[in-house]
């Protein structure tokens, strides 16, 4: 038996660039493998696999007490060859067995042209080429699963490192832009309390009036401004949370249109109301009414003649209620139902047509934050010259991290 063990040994070592070939012919018709092979040269695919199979050639030929541990470091190469070439884990599996079939028919030839008798010798090579393969596999595999542990966790890394540094601009931008708006809103302050003492002082001319109520209006204009920025700024530093309580939301909604409808009244304009007499509904009111505050707002601003109308409404079977605010304004030019949200999410201002409306930009962030605080979701349905209609749907109750509920209360007046 050690003589056909060794000329077994031999054939492999003699036979060694023939099986190569094969194996790299093998890998470049696989479906698997091929686009990644054939990208290859034949020493970039071969790497240190020549010197395992070498090894093997070794234990066979050194008898039946030999037992063959394919060497760690040979292995953990090819892995990382295999790794650096753009190899999965399953085309490295794959990539071993092609080279696993192109050994067996090596060895399957060896003993049928030579020793076809001696089947004491064939079994125990195979056990000896069993071994070397279920230990390279393993070996291989564990290899390539620890370089993938180890780049995910870079990845990991990195991202962290990203999120501390994103989170950390935004502080530092949230912190600048409060700074900001306080500094200016205090300056604004000052103008506006100089232009309340020129108004009351004597008017050389209606020109010199004129400007003054022209200054008082741009003044208010830049406040609000202002404080919208600050609204914005607590928003997105998580600092402004939802205080989430059972409210009549009808009463709210009710009593926000009664403090517009005089804005209404001075434009011509009819503001109606539209909804249960009584919903309760779990909610943070304040957020709501900020929410209405800034899509009323714009419609009252832009919209020149016609309606303005306020809607609310359960919709139990979807466990959420929405409310509904449309106009008969110029309208924004979306050609289909588009999400708000996606609008924003672009940071690209929602298309309307030239000399339509403008400056509406900073009021629709923050509804799109305070919708997000509140997990709602609005859409926005428009057309030029056909008005706009804003929906907004809100869960009923939360149940869910990030949005806890403060302790149930009885509805609360607004």
């Amino acid at each position: 038996m050690t003589d056909v063990l060794k000329d077994c040994g031999a054939h492999l070592n003699a036979r060694l660039d023939v099986i190569i070939e094969k194996w790299f012919e093998a890998c470049k018709q696989d479906d698997a493998l091929g686009i990644i092979v054939t990208k290859l040269s034949r020493k970039a695919f071969l790497d240190d696999i020549p010197d395992a199979i070498e090894g093997l050639a070794k234990t066979i030929a050194c008898g039946d007490h030999a037992f063959f541990a394919p060497d760690a470091k040979v292995l953990d190469l090819h892995s990382q060859h295999r790794w650096k070439q753009g190899f999965s884990l399953r085309q490295l599996i794959r990539d071993w067995g092609n080279l696993n079939k192109i050994l067996i028919n090596e060895l399957d030839a060896f003993f049928h042209e030579h020793h076809q008798a001696d089947h004491a010798a064939r079994a125990l090579v195979f056990t000896r080429f069993a071994d070397f393969i279920k230990n390279a596999l393993s070996e291989s595999v564990r290899c390539f699963e620890a370089l993938r542990q180890r780049e995910a966790g870079g990845v990991a890394n990195e991202l962290q490192a990203i999120h501390d540094q994103f989170e950390e601009a935004t502080h530092s931008r949230s912190q600048l832009l409060r700074e900001a708006t306080h500094d200016l809103r205090g300056g604004l302050s000052a103008i506006a309390g100089a232009t309340a003492v020129l108004k009351v002082s004597e008017q050389p001319n209606k020109v010199f009036g004129d400007a003054l109520e022209s200054l008082e209006r741009g003044v208010a204009s830049v406040k609000a401004m202002l404080d919208s920025l600050l609204d914005l700024s607590r928003l997105e530093s998580g600092e402004d949370q939802a205080q989430l309580k059972s409210v009549d939301i009808a009463e709210t909604l009710t009593r926000l249109a009664e403090e517009y409808r005089p804005v209404a009244h001075g434009k011509h304009l009819k503001l109606s109301t539209s909804g249960e007499h009584s919903l309760i509904v779990e909610t943070d009111a304040e957020k709501i009414r900020r929410i209405v505050q800034n899509i009323l707002i714009n419609a009252l601003t832009y919209t020149l003649e016609g309606e303005v109308n306020l809607a609310w409404y359960l919709e139990r079977e979807q466990e959420r209620w929405a409310i509904e605010i449309s106009d008969s304004g110029p309208g924004i030019d979306c050609t289909h139902p588009t999400s708000l949200a996606h609008e924003l999410e672009t940071d690209k201002p929602i298309r309307k047509p030239a000399g339509a409306f403008s400056g509406e930009g900073i009021g629709l962030t923050i509804v799109k934050r305070l919708c997000e605080a509140l997990g709602a979701s609005i859409q926005v349905r428009s057309a030029p010259a056909d008005g706009t209609r804003f929906t907004i749907h809100f869960p009923l109750s939360y149940d869910r991290p990030g949005l806890e509920a403060s302790e149930q209360a009885p509805p609360a007046k607004p």
